[in-house]
């Protein structure tokens, strides 16, 4: 009696370990706007931002952890230390409420990047910025 019990919670501690183990790589990084009306959720690439071929996902909350729907969401890339933006304007597609895809995140070149977000929904508007680092 005791092995057929064993057997299905083993099978079920597999199947929710692959499970986990598809999404480990994957994180989050929380942004807060500078005016604090919002809260964005970033989900990293698996292998980090690469020069081209990038999409994403950001999530986006107002101030009492509501979803966003129906905002106007404007991203930048900027690298600083060469004083230039990307040629390509990333664009971003809501797919769920407050939920956004965000395809055309497309470097020049491998280093140190910024993301501009600037979100807008009715006649609140907010911005943030975050550093990240593009490999080849």
């Amino acid at each position: 009696m005791l092995n057929s019990v064993k057997i299905p919670i083993l099978i079920i501690c597999l199947l929710l370990s692959l499970f986990n183990s598809g999404f480990s790589d994957e994180r989050f990084i929380k942004i807060e706007t500078v005016k604090k009306y919002f809260q964005l959720k970033l989900l990293m690439p698996k292998k980090g931002f690469q020069i081209n071929g990038n999409e994403s996902i950001i999530e986006v909350f107002d101030k009492n952890n509501n979803p966003v729907k129906g905002a106007k969401i404007n991203i930048v890339l900027w690298m600083n230390e060469h004083g230039h933006f990307s040629s390509v304007t990333p664009s971003v597609t809501e797919i769920n409420a407050g939920v956004y895809k965000i395809t055309g995140l497309e470097f020049e070149m491998a280093g140190k990047w910024e993301i501009r977000f600037e979100v807008k929904k009715d006649k609140i508007k907010d911005r943030a910025n975050i550093e990240i680092l593009v490999s080849q």
